[in-house]
């Protein structure tokens, strides 16, 4: 794992594959900005890959339940009340540090929040991979 050699981490890869010097630019630049983002409910930058010419990766934190959608739809448990508001705070935490970095993000839904759990605390992570940067 990332944390300890006997633990595993689940992580997201995103990547870009393309000659477009622009999109690798843009690409490049993104993956900069987001790394210097740390805050806990926004889904961290782990490392990045720039070594090919064909290719750019980055490795970014992924959390063990996967996205909101995904889990809302399979959980047989409904969230209560309290765990609504609470991943409802924590979004718009993840949401206010990708502004004040200036970023704006495209696409907030569901599919983009990732959820876990610290004990029986729901602990939610804007996944900010559809993020620009504002000028």
């Amino acid at each position: 794992g990332l944390v300890t050699p006997d633990a595993s981490t689940r992580v997201l890869m995103r990547s870009l594959a393309t000659r477009d010097e622009e999109l690798m630019i843009e690409f490049r630049r993104q993956a900069d900005m987001l790394h210097r983002i740390k805050h806990p409910n926004v889904a961290a930058v782990l490392g990045c890959c720039r070594e090919t010419a064909d290719a750019q990766l980055l490795l970014m934190e992924y959390h063990q339940l996967g996205n909101l959608k995904t889990h809302l739809l399979t959980s047989s448990q409904p969230w209560s009340l309290a765990q609504i508001h609470s991943a409802t705070v924590q979004i718009a935490k993840g949401m206010n540090v990708i502004a004040q970095a200036r970023f704006v993000h495209r696409d907030l839904g569901t599919r983009n929040i990732l959820v876990g759990y610290q004990g029986k605390e729901v602990n939610i992570k804007c996944n900010s991979r559809f993020s620009s940067r504002v000028n």
